[in-house]
């Protein structure tokens, strides 16, 4: 009877933690309950460009403000690399009370020959809640 006791227990303590994919476009800010997050600037994008041999790969970085309540939380960097690989614990804008928000893409890729304006950027993020 007590493993049965336990395993009715165990069954309904499991939290489900939901997952949406939002984009963020340059200039422009996203709200998440009472978060909001605000692409501010590409700092930085040396990403090698597609169709093209490069002898370092390169990377992008960009700048988001974090607002909690309308109030500035903080500035934060995110960095990209072409291979995709992000570190996600340096790509987390927002955690806290079971709700991560990270930066997943700075898209779009550069193309070879041709400046990206920085009004065609838009961030891919991760919302966990």
């Amino acid at each position: 009877m007590k493993l049965l006791h336990f395993s009715f227990f165990f069954l309904f303590s499991v939290a489900v933690q939901a997952q949406s994919n939002a984009n963020l476009n340059y200039g422009t800010s996203i709200a998440f309950d009472e978060v909001d997050i605000e692409f501010v600037d590409v700092l930085e994008d040396s990403r090698c460009p597609k169709n093209v041999n490069c002898v370092q790969a390169g990377r992008a970085v960009v700048l988001v403000n974090v607002y909690a309540n309308g109030k500035f939380l903080e500035e934060r960097k995110l960095e990209f690399h072409p291979s995709g690989f992000t570190n996600e614990s340096l790509n987390t804008i927002f955690n806290a009370e079971g709700s991560r928000i990270t930066g997943l893409n700075l898209m779009p890729y550069p193309v070879a020959l041709s400046k990206t304006p920085k009004e065609a950027y838009f961030l891919e993020l991760a919302i966990d809640y």
